[in-house]
């Protein structure tokens, strides 16, 4: 600040990267710090996306803050409930709580070149003034529902992976999943086991890896929580170990059909039928798309009570989905594995600066409330 005083910092978002730059603030002295935060609750990500099944599969000692380390993690890759409670422990022992404003949406932020200084609106009406805006909101908790015709006509239940509806019993419905990326490979699994008839939807298929994720022994979890060099060196060897997979995806050609090999391997054991096989075999370059992690959700689609549809979605109907082969399968659910819309920044909101110019893509469309 040209007069020596301390900036106002305004943060959207209380997820990983809103929290880590209020703690990171704080350490270099700055104090004004205001977050606003649109779910009733921190946690970003991990508050919104709560299906049956949800967790990480970036190993904890590695997905977890540098400055909050923990040693008493139950499993290699920490489950949904496990990481949210993490993030909320780590908002009240660095006093971050204080900070979030909760159910603070925005809809508006403005800037003033003359004063210098932003102002951001909630849907609540409030305003927010300071001179610094870092947006923090992330890209995986906006959920994103194709404009498939007929959408609204479907008569029966319907949510995306992202808003699970946990009131809906699923036990015995025909359900229909559309989406087959890393939300469904979690709960596909789960939920098989309880409806009565499956049909994953798919557009295109995944190259999968292991994912053996067991509760830590009481010999382990002693052995992290009680010997100091043995959580540091976790956390080294997982960094080393996703470099690894880093390095196939940079050279498909040369190391990266190592790891390929691997993954075709551990593909074939998990799908011996040969007619499932083809439908569910990526045909892009090994690293071309996300690698999914996942033992169960192959062996998932072997069960008597899933279908996998790979023919395009034409429509939706009152009682099911029609697709491009001609047939209608009736379903009592749609859930919407579809994915998040991206990050776009600051273009998310219409951004106007006292000036006129603009931040947000132009077009016609009024502001559209998100979730920070």
């Amino acid at each position: 600040m040209a007069d020596g005083s301390t900036p106002r910092i305004i943060v959207i978002g209380a997820g990983f990267g809103g929290i880590a730059m209020a703690v990171e603030l704080r350490n270099h002295g700055f104090t004004d710090i205001t977050i606003l935060e649109g779910a009733a609750e921190p946690g970003g990500t991990w508050f919104h996306n709560s299906y049956p099944g949800a967790a990480c599969d970036v190993p904890s000692p590695l997905y977890s803050f540098s400055f909050a380390q923990r040693t008493d993690w139950t499993h290699m890759c920490s489950p949904q409930p496990a990481i949210l409670r993490y993030l909320q422990e780590v908002t009240r022992t660095h006093g971050v709580d204080a900070l979030i404003r909760p159910g603070s949406q925005v809809v508006n932020c403005a800037w003033d070149a003359g004063a210098k200084t932003w102002t951001v609106r909630t849907a609540d009406g409030a305003e927010h003034s300071g001179e610094v805006l870092v947006i923090a909101t992330g890209q995986l908790h906006q959920p994103v529902i194709p404009a498939v015709p007929g959408r609204d006509a479907f008569a029966g239940h319907s949510f995306h992976s992202a808003r699970w509806d946990h009131d809906y019993d699923l036990r015995g419905k025909r359900v229909a999943v559309i989406g087959s990326g890393a939300s469904a490979v979690q709960f596909v699994p789960e939920i098989v086991k309880e409806v009565g008839q499956l049909t994953v939807y798919q557009r295109s298929g995944n190259w999968f890896l292991a994912r053996r994720n067991t509760k830590y022994p009481p010999g382990v979890r002693w052995a992290i929580e009680n010997i100091p060099f043995l959580q540091p060196l976790l956390r080294r060897f997982f960094f080393s170990y996703g470099e690894v997979l880093t390095a196939a995806i940079r050279h498909p050609n040369t190391f990266g059909k190592i790891v390929k090999a691997r993954s075709t391997a551990f593909m074939k054991r998990k799908v011996k039928d040969p007619a499932l096989r083809a439908k569910i075999w990526p045909d892009y370059t090994f690293g071309c798309k996300r690698v999914l992690f996942s033992s169960h959700f192959l062996p998932a689609l072997t069960r008597p009570n899933v279908e996998v549809v790979t023919d395009r979605i034409e429509a939706l109907t009152e009682i099911g989905i029609r697709s491009a082969d001609g047939r209608t399968r009736e379903v009592d659910c749609v859930i919407w594995a579809t994915g998040s819309r991206p990050p776009t920044s600051c273009s998310r909101w219409r951004s106007v600066a006292a000036t006129g110019a603009t931040c947000a893509r132009p077009g016609p469309r009024a502001p559209t409330p998100t979730s920070a």
